[in-house]
């Protein structure tokens, strides 16, 4: 059976390989894990919800995603899980915003602002292999990109970058999520670069997590 993986596995690190069409049918019991992993990690509403999953997440280095097309930015409704093979991004907007994300490929209290384009273009394909090309936009377009950013080895800190140009990096411990979520903008206690890389490549004794 699939699993979530600690977050310093090589595979989160590394570009997926594409979906032939002759393996499709084969994997069709590998997706249906994916959809339990999920489902598993949507039912506790006290704890971050997983609107996304891609396979490099579970050891699978597949292109293949899960995205929740109906849930709002408020995350408090679910929407629909639906599987995307080989999805790339074929048109973004300029237009941008910085919204709040996590990952259940990183440490659960590092969390941030990310800068993401408001509407994009993808083709893909559905789960049986048929091509579809679809546009999105606001939340759901957010969590393609950062679902797609897994499948080139690409993690939301990753994106905040060194200079923090795509935004910013925070630390929230469990106690102080409800509060963080109405203001982050506001939040002071940032999780620096080089605790990140620190992170990916597993190295002990941390130390203060916070710059």
């Amino acid at each position: 059976m699939l699993s979530i993986i600690s977050p310093s596995e090589p595979i989160l690190q590394a570009v997926a390989e594409d979906v032939s069409a002759q393996e499709i049918i084969k994997i069709q019991d590998r997706i249906d894990e994916m959809f339990v992993i999920a489902k598993g990690e949507r039912a506790d509403g006290k704890n971050m919800r997983m609107v996304g999953l891609a396979a490099p997440q579970v050891g699978w280095a597949k292109k293949i995603i899960l995205v929740d097309l109906g849930i709002e930015k408020s995350r408090n409704e679910l929407g629909e899980l639906r599987a995307y093979l080989n999805p790339k991004i074929i048109w973004s907007s300029e237009e941008e915003d910085l919204e709040r994300e996590g990952c259940f490929s990183a440490d659960r209290r590092l969390v941030g602002l990310i800068k993401r384009a408001t509407k994009i273009r993808i083709s893909a394909w559905d789960r049986n292999g048929n091509p579809i090309e679809e546009e999105f936009s606001g939340f759901t377009a957010r969590i393609f990109q950062h679902e797609i950013d897994h499948l080139h080895g690409i993690r939301f800190p990753d994106r905040v970058g060194a200079d923090g140009k795509g935004g910013m990096m925070h630390w929230v411990e469990a106690d102080e999520w409800e509060k963080y979520k109405q203001d982050p903008l506001s939040w002071s206690k940032f999780c620096s670069w080089s605790t990140w890389l620190d992170m990916k490549s597993d190295k002990e004794g941390l130390g203060n997590p916070l710059s």
